[in-house]
């Protein structure tokens, strides 16, 4: 290492320490360099808060520290090491200091060593995202153990040092360049924005724009927050000589100052609030005041070489200041002569080497045994050449070369540089070789989102709406045994390719039944397999569906949405968008962490449980606590409330007693309470045990525990009792996910390997109640008097058993499964198998077959299984999360009474907005005898914000849209056929504006507080009383007429059948063409300039029902109407649909082909 005193006396390659002369102010001390370090520049320069220690990265990855003062080296090593093809960059960007260790980034990832460069935790990120800036997360203990990252990506990283893994990730587009941890998360991104987030609730509290160029840094202190970066001039990029300065309090841009030679590097001073020191890339540097940007010290430089400036720091002490420059070099500036780098440090521990290397001379006639060789090889961690046993030969990991047939040989021949030969006669496949065995090596099989092979798709022809096709099997060199172990293509992760055109896409091959499968778009779609369970139990079915609550946030009211959209769609698949969006809202829902992006790690067994348990303890609370709107309800469980009761119908379901005796130890006190269980969780053994003995120790259980003693006036040991003594309806077992019940699955996991290898289908059908499986289909409950326990029977075959008086039989109707898959993304999934009875449920009860049948809902695809294949366990892929038995030939339940509809009229009558609409409403309401009667015409159009972004994930050399943009209703408009089409509905949705990501203003005509019921002008109302009204309008038989409907009430989450739809884009549309707009048809058909500035929804909907109008005068004759339609694509297509371009020659080719009709 390498010392002198001035910056101007500096030779990078001279040992020569000059003394300096100290000048009032800030002096140069020390510049030093490694001698390795010229053609590896210094990138990062930290000062150590708790030791005098300054720390410095180079582009190389090496992390070097240094003794203050005298820059004595104090360690170094190589944190970051390039690849071997030099094709990643492993310079330290950013060093971060806490007490027990240093953190280095780099482009690749994260490590964290001890200050003796000790690895504590090594993070390796994604390859195709480069990371830039880091910084420490405040945590309210003051810890430091937590960092978060980010970079090129669309996401910021939370990363756990203590447990070295990423526990939270932050969605933020457009990527950083530098980050800052303050009052907020401060993000500079490429694009010369500041986001300013809010780490607690995951919220972008605000957004400014800083420069017009990249962010180079940021520096943050009390309420200022100040910026650099570069601007743009002349299309040219160029350093912005203007620092931008923001007041944190207000959320609001201060008047900002000039620093002339180009601002660069930032940081404000630690013993003054509004002191910033400011480094250009030149290597000049001085300190000013941010709030007024005049100077208080003259300007400073270093001497580069004329390379430039790369990193600086300042010490927590204030007296300090590290430069790093391009040429290697470290310059430490001081503001006297004694100095020190904190106020108070702890002391330094000396570096031992652990391993001292013994001090020894050795010759070609030294001999091996002699002492000094021995401590020698005492610490010599491999062994010696000497111990070789003359073994030619060495097992590795690789498969062997592939030796080429000698038919082959023969036959080939040299091709420039390729040996190219015909194929061998013989049973091959065009273009395809196998390499090795199928077992021979372990195989990988990416996502299997999609069952389509390349031939159906190449027969469709519409290469928008082809999804994407399974990927090939590929060779992996580790964790093979995982991915051997795929679970069949119908348990697999379900995921199409979304396009434009994805509403036409025909996805009936997923589901040749009548029973609706749930689509999984959406976030937190987990709760599908839950959703399908509840649909299929009569009683919840029909409760849900006859039951309305005035209140908005209501579990039962979306339920019987959703259970009734599902009845209506037949086959098609739904999305529970509405359940999905009320369930958010909740206070409650939010606490318990059952949303994916509100857990670090996602355990599906245990989101379900806990997804169940609320959901039933909600609508438990909502029969017992609120009102319904339809008073003539049959359902006693729902009739107004006049006292308070535990009574409904999750309790007569699903409700049981249980009785807990807690007995004290030392006073041998009694003592007894009874509770009410909805679900019990299974108490798995360490040993494989039977279901029945399972069951039986889950239900009747005795522990000693820690207990409050009425008698003795204490907490005592209490021997604890409990015992069901009431059993329910339906007995719903939890298998809660554990280390303990993984190794039972793997214990009495069926052996069915053969069974799924094949692939065959048909043979799980046959005999399916003689092969073993742990899971029973029937079993038997009773209670012995004796003992005072529950006794459990099961029965393996499905063979029926009658209740008798000695117990209670329960037969299994519903499995929730986690099925993991290794090589898909994600790696585990919910699937529900449910035993359907045809007379049993409404979308079944015109079925011939009178046999119950199992069904697999794996989303939207439902197939029919074998009773096998729903209580087949398998540790590797398939393992339960929840059973239902169902009680045969219950007593207590009474008879289901009728589904009756709860809408009725009052949802277009009895109505207040939230908000204070202007006194000119833009609609006028339906009077009593406007009411619409089947078959009246009403038009309709909606508009939408949006709420979130795609989600886009790399496969091979194109990128495949995982989850497409989300949108939400912002408006609704229907208007009357007749009474000059007067508008009745305009309704304005109220959202939460936070959550709204884009307005859409230009398609959707809404503004930023349109949607706030304190602020908008508008008619706001909930999206649950907008979609109340458009449910009577279509219960009623109305038919709808608009443009594009299909995503309109998509995006309503609104099941209309087809006879009640008129959809002006199918009717004028050619088969194989694009779909025409609104906008050229109102010009070519109606002579109408609509959508001018924005889209209006009145104005929309209008202009479909007169081009509806407009349709039934052209239909006829069928050929003239052709000739039309032909001659208006053939215009569209010359003028590019450009409304702007119909004047003249093409506009006189439609009006006088329109003379004709």
């Amino acid at each position: 290492m390498s010392l002198s005193a001035k910056a101007n006396t500096f030779d990078p390659y001279s040992l020569q320490a000059v003394q300096p002369v100290r000048q009032p102010g800030w002096n140069e001390d020390l510049v030093w360099y490694e001698p390795n370090v010229p053609s590896n520049y210094i990138t990062s320069v930290r000062f150590d808060p708790y030791e005098e220690l300054m720390w410095s990265g180079t582009s190389d990855g090496r992390v070097v520290s240094y003794s203050l003062p005298g820059a004595t080296k104090y360690t170094s090593w190589f944190a970051h090491e390039v690849s071997q093809n030099y094709d990643t960059d492993c310079s330290i960007s950013e060093i971060l200091v806490n007490q027990e260790g240093v953190v280095s980034l780099s482009s690749t990832g994260v490590k964290y060593c001890t200050r003796g460069g000790l690895p504590k935790s090594y993070y390796l990120h994604d390859e195709n995202e480069q990371l830039y800036a880091t910084c420490f997360v405040e945590e309210r203990t003051g810890a430091r153990s937590k960092i978060v990252f980010g970079g090129s990506g669309d996401s910021l990283y939370v990363f756990d040092l203590e447990r070295s893994k990423v526990c939270q990730e932050l969605q933020l587009p457009n990527g950083i360049t530098r980050l800052k941890q303050g009052r907020f998360l401060y993000c500079g991104t490429p694009s010369g924005k500041i986001t300013v987030c809010d780490q607690r609730s995951n919220r972008i509290e605000n957004t400014f724009l800083g420069c017009t160029g990249p962010v180079t840094d940021l520096a943050e202190k009390g309420d200022l927050l100040v910026a650099c970066g570069f601007g743009t001039r002349m299309g040219q990029t160029i350093v912005d000589q203007i620092i931008k300065v923001y007041d944190i309090r207000t959320m609001r841009p201060l008047q900002g100052f000039p620093f002339h030679a180009g601002p660069y590097r930032m940081e404000f001073h630690p013993k003054f609030s509004s002191m910033l020191l400011v480094a250009s890339s030149s290597g000049e540097f001085t300190i000013v005041d941010a709030t007024t940007g005049f100077g208080h010290l003259p300007m400073y430089s270093i001497d580069t070489q004329g390379l430039g400036l790369s990193c600086f720091d300042i010490s927590s002490s204030g007296s300090i200041i590290g430069l790093g420059d391009i040429n290697g070099a470290l310059h430490q500036w001081g503001e006297s002569e004694d100095v020190t780098v904190n106020n108070y440090s702890y002391n330094a521990l000396p570096i031992v080497d652990p391993f001292p290397t013994p001090s020894c001379e050795m010759t070609e006639t030294c001999p091996l045994n002699t002492p000094q060789m021995d401590l020698l090889f005492e610490h010599c961690q491999s062994e010696l050449l000497s111990t070789w046993n003359g073994c030619p030969y060495f097992a590795v990991p690789y498969p062997p070369k592939q030796i080429i047939p000698p038919e082959v040989a023969r036959n080939m021949r040299r091709q420039d540089f390729l040996s190219v030969c015909p194929v061998p006669p013989g049973n091959h496949i065009r273009n395809l070789i196998l390499h090795c065995e199928p077992a021979a090596l372990p195989t990988y099989l990416d996502c299997a989102e999609f069952f389509e092979s390349t031939e159906d798709t190449k027969k469709k022809g519409d290469k928008d709406m082809e999804p994407e096709t399974e990927t090939e099997e590929t060779e992996v060199e580790s964790e093979g045994e995982k991915y051997q172990s795929r679970p069949p293509k119908q348990y697999r992760v379900l995921r199409l390719r979304h396009s434009p055109k994805s509403y036409l896409y025909n996805i009936s091959r997923y589901n040749q039944t009548r029973l609706s499968g749930l689509e999984n778009a959406l976030k937190n779609t987990y709760i599908n397999s839950l959703l399908q369970t509840l649909y299929w139990i009569p009683q919840i079915h029909a409760f849900c569906q006859s039951i309305l609550y005035r209140e908005e946030l209501t579990i039962t009211d979306e339920l019987g949405f959703l259970f009734r959209t599902m009845d209506l769609a037949s086959g098609t698949p739904c999305e529970p968008r509405n359940f999905l969006t009320t369930l958010q809202k909740m206070p409650t829902a939010q606490n318990i962490g059952i949303f994916e992006e509100d857990v670090t790690e996602t355990s599906y067994p245990k989101l379900i449980e806990k997804v169940q348990a609320y959901l039933l303890d909600r609508i438990h609370k909502e029969c017992t606590t609120l009102n319904p709107v339809n008073k003539n309800t049959k359902w006693p469980q729902a009739k107004e409330i006049k006292k308070k009761t535990n009574n409904s119908i999750i309790d007569d379901v699903f409700g049981s007693t249980m009785k807990t005796v807690n007995n004290c130890m030392h006073c041998k006190n009694a003592t007894q309470i009874s509770t009410r269980h909805l679900s019990y969780n299974l108490s798995f053994p360490s040993t494989p045990s039977s279901f029945a003995t399972v069951l039986r120790n889950s239900l009747s259980t005795a522990s000693n525990t820690h207990a409050w003693c009425e008698n003795c006036g204490s907490f005592q040991m209490s021997h604890q009792r409990k015992e069901v003594t009431t059993l329910p309806n339906i007995l719903v077992l939890n298998c809660p996910s554990s280390q303990m019940s993984e190794d039972f699955w793997e214990s009495v996991s069926d052996d069915a390997s053969a069974l799924w290898a094949d692939g065959n289908r048909n043979n799980m059908i046959d005999n399916a109640d003689s092969r073993p499986h742990w899971i029973p289909f029937t079993i038997q409950l009773s209670h012995d008097s004796k003992t005072e326990k529950m006794q459990v029977k099961e029965f393996s075959s499905n063979k029926s058993v009658t209740s008798t008086s000695e117990g209670t039989v329960y037969v299994l109707t519903s499995v929730i499964s986690c099925v993991t898959d290794w090589a898909s993304v994600p790696n585990r999934h919910l699937v529900s198998q449910i035993r359907v009875k045809p007379s049993g449920h409404p979308m079944t009860k015109d079925d011939k077959s009178q046999d119950p049948g199992w069904y697999l809902f794996n989303d939207y695809q439902v197939l029919p299984i074998s009773q096998f294949e729903a209580v087949h366990v398998d540790h590797k892929w398939k393992v339960p999360c929840i059973l239902y038995y169902t009680q045969l030939n219950s007593t207590s339940l009474k008879p289901i009474p009728p589904i009756t509809n709860p809408v009725g009229d009052f949802s277009l009558f009895h109505e207040r907005p939230l908000s204070k609409p202007s006194t000119d409403l833009s609609f006028k309401p339906l009077t009593i005898d406007e009411i619409p009667k089947p078959g009246t015409l009403v038009a309709i159009d909606t508009e939408y914000v949006r709420t979130s972004e795609e989600v886009l994930r790399n496969q091979g050399q194109r990128r495949v849209v995982i989850r497409p943009m989300q949108f939400s209703l912002a408006r609704v408009s229907v208007l009357r056929s007749w009474d000059n089409f007067e508008p009745f509905i305009d309704d304005y949705i109220s959202i939460d504006e936070s959550t709204i990501q884009d307005y859409l203003t230009q398609y959707s005509g809404v503004h930023s507080g349109d949607l706030d019921p304190t602020r908008s002008k508008h008619y706001v109302t909930t999206l649950k009383q907008a979609c109340l009204k458009l449910r009577y309008l279509a219960d009623q038989g109305t038919i709808f007429v608009g443009h594009g409907l299909q995503s309109d009430f998509t995006i309503i989450n609104m099941f209309v059948p087809k006879e009640q739809i008129i959809d002006t884009v199918d009717l004028y549309y050619i088969e194989g063409n694009r779909r025409i707009s609104l906008k050229f048809l109102a010009i070519t058909l109606l002579n109408v300039n609509i959508q001018a500035e924005t889209h209006d929804s009145i104005e929309d909907a209008k202009t479909a029902l007169l081009l509806y109008y407009r349709y039934l005068e052209l239909k006829d004759p069928v050929e003239e109407f052709e000739d039309l339609l032909r001659l208006i694509y053939e215009v569209g297509q010359a003028i590019e649909w450009k409304v702007e371009l119909y004047t003249g020659h093409v506009k006189e080719l439609i009006d006088e082909k329109l003379k004709q009709f």
